[in-house]
């Protein structure tokens, strides 16, 4: 069972995103990717819950694709 403090290390993250822990270190570095809390210099973890909503900001809207071949927003 779940609580709502469930958090994952950046070894489960990486997995779970398809990414290295390499990336998710420079991602922090440059204040983008999932928000994090630094339990102390070396110990960072990853809220499911924060990952989720930020997946959520990134998702990209397809653009559609009207009958005459052009594209709309």
């Amino acid at each position: 069972m779940r609580t709502t403090l469930d958090y994952m290390t950046p070894d489960q993250l990486a997995t779970e995103l398809q990414v290295t822990v390499k990336q998710l270190e420079n991602w922090r570095r440059r204040g983008y990717g999932p928000p994090f809390v630094r339990l102390s210099p070396h110990c960072v973890r990853y809220s499911r819950q924060k990952v989720a909503q930020w997946l959520g900001r990134c998702e990209a809207n397809p653009l559609s694709i009207s009958s005459g071949g052009e594209q709309t927003a």
